[in-house]
């Protein structure tokens, strides 16, 4: 494997890179790459195109610098301004307020335009990573499907569940925060005209000892972002102890337990109920009202 500190820019353009995964991480590195000249494919495990989990994001500078610098956004056709922050109390009054302008966007927009950006031909489902070898030159990279493909430089951007890190750092396991995230999407023609008013271009915050709740607008999927398009994104964070409860949170429907996340319209019914009965001891009305309009958190 070559010392990339050592390699001049003209070098650095007749390398072949592989990228091994083809979310929002492995595409900026792959456009980035390919922008000063490597020679770059990536492979992704999921056999097909991938489905937006309905989240939202924050834009952040590094993101705004690809997007626009490499030509594939502008920050206005992918994002919804958020330009001022409020806090919530238990009984739904602001008591706090400042300004603080953010662009808020969502996976689904992002991984889009970088998806149109990169070569299809060049990107390529179901290949899996196995494990990989390192020489003093090259790598040498396994894949599932029976593919074996060498190259001057690997990026690992396999995700929470790494097969790269879990060879690189076979003993760095990730450790539970001690809390689960729910969360979910409602287009804004779904909410009332009140929670709108109160919710509607604003980043909004509840906190308590146990449990924090925030919602913003994002485009949709596909990155409209009129007024009458756009999409409330909210998350809770709830403090669930390790071990038998949290294992069962991450029991979907069918029985299946899920090592990191349970994907929308798989969550358990009673679950879901059980989450709204809380939702409605601890937090404001809006919030509630967010939960109860989600179909499917």
């Amino acid at each position: 494997m070559i010392e990339l500190r050592s390699i001049s820019t003209e070098n650095m353009q007749k390398l072949r890179v592989i990228i091994i995964g083809g979310s929002l991480g492995g595409l900026c590195a792959a456009l980035a790459l390919r922008h000063i000249g490597c020679d770059v494919e990536v492979f992704e495990r999921s056999p097909q195109e991938m489905i937006d989990p309905g989240a939202g994001l924050v834009m952040q500078p590094e993101l705004i610098h690809l997007l626009e610098g490499y030509g594939i956004a502008t920050r206005e056709e992918v994002s919804v301004p958020s330009p001022i922050r409020q806090f919530l109390g238990r009984d739904g009054a602001v008591f706090g307020q400042h300004s603080s302008y953010q662009l808020m966007t969502s996976w689904g927009a992002i991984y889009r335009r970088l998806k149109a950006a990169f070569p299809h031909e060049r990107y390529h489902y179901a290949h899996k990573l196995v494990r990989f070898e390192l020489n003093q030159e090259q790598v040498k990279v396994y894949l599932a499907n029976g593919c074996e493909e060498v190259c001057d430089l690997l990026v690992c951007a396999d995700g929470a569940n790494s097969t790269c890190r879990h060879q690189l750092l076979p003993n760095v396991v990730p450790h539970y925060a001690g809390y689960v995230a729910w969360r979910g999407v409602i287009n804004e023609t779904q909410i009332s005209a009140e929670v709108a008013e109160i919710l509607a271009d604003k980043f909004t915050f509840f906190n308590s000892p146990s449990t924090q709740m925030l919602s913003y607008l994002i485009p949709t999927e596909t990155g409209e972002n009129e007024i009458g398009k756009r999409r409330f994104n909210w998350v809770w964070y709830w403090q669930v102890r390790e071990g038998t409860a949290l294992r069962d949170i991450l029991t979907d429907r069918t029985g299946l337990f899920r090592d990191y996340s349970v994907p929308q319209g798989s969550i358990r019914p009673e679950l879901i109920k059980q989450q709204w009965a809380i939702a409605q001891k601890i937090l404001p009305d809006v919030f509630v009202y967010l939960f109860t309009q989600t179909k499917e958190p």
